[in-house]
């Protein structure tokens, strides 16, 4: 194991800090046309959402266990406890047919607009892999079930990892950079519990990006 983080609380609570913690592993590929700089991400944002709130919703939660996030160098698997929901089988979602294990659950993630309706999530995950069917990502047993997101590799050999993040304070910048990208906006106080930082490195942190320039602060603390 390189790094193990365990995640409780709210099932809310556990949405937003397992997806912030999967954007921190999810790794950009850079390639150039040019002068001008493509940057790649390893997984699409969408399908990582889209996965985590899949795991929760059908989540067997009268199982003791803990539901899984596993995090290679070729793929991310989610992996819960329960099987698939009575009644179905990968056949019948390869068709399009879709049953909630947790129906109250899945209502009240739609009122919030976490989800936009019923069904779709596996869907839209397949939208980012063309090339690969229901029966390629999911895998059931009696009583498991395994969604596996494949990294992304468009035009392989153009792309080549960023090598150039070499010194601590680089790579704390940058998974800074990498939450501010995906959220607008966030505040110091949440980047120092997220990351586990100190309130001093946060703070110069966040003082030695605003003087680069790469972001901007907007108020003004006590």
């Amino acid at each position: 194991f390189m790094d193990r983080k365990e995640i409780s609380g709210s099932v809310l609570k556990q949405l937003e800090m397992a997806y912030d913690t999967l954007l921190l592993y999810n790794r950009r590929m850079s390639k150039f046309n040019g002068l001008e700089r493509v940057d790649h991400l390893l997984y699409s944002t969408d399908s990582i959402r889209e996965a985590l709130v899949n795991s929760l919703i059908h989540c067997d939660y009268s199982q003791s266990a803990p539901s899984r996030i596993e995090i290679t160098d070729k793929y991310m698997d989610f992996i819960n406890l329960g099987g698939l929901v009575e009644g179905l089988s990968v056949s019948d979602l390869e068709l399009g047919a879709s049953k909630c294990r947790n129906e109250r659950l899945a209502f009240v993630f739609y009122r919030l607009k976490l989800v936009e309706s019923y069904g779709t999530g596996l869907r839209k995950i397949l939208n980012h892999y063309p090339n690969l069917k229901v029966s390629d990502i999911i895998t059931v047993s009696d009583h498991t079930f395994r969604l596996r997101l494949p990294i992304e590799r468009p035009n392989v050999g153009s792309f080549t990892k960023r090598e150039d993040i070499k010194t601590p304070r680089e790579k704390r910048q940058h998974a800074i950079l990498g939450l501010l990208a995906e959220r607008g906006v966030i505040t110091r106080k949440l980047i120092q519990k997220m990351m586990g930082y100190s309130l001093g490195t946060t703070i110069r942190d966040i003082e030695d990006l605003l003087a680069q320039g790469k972001i901007k602060k907007r108020g003004n603390g006590r």
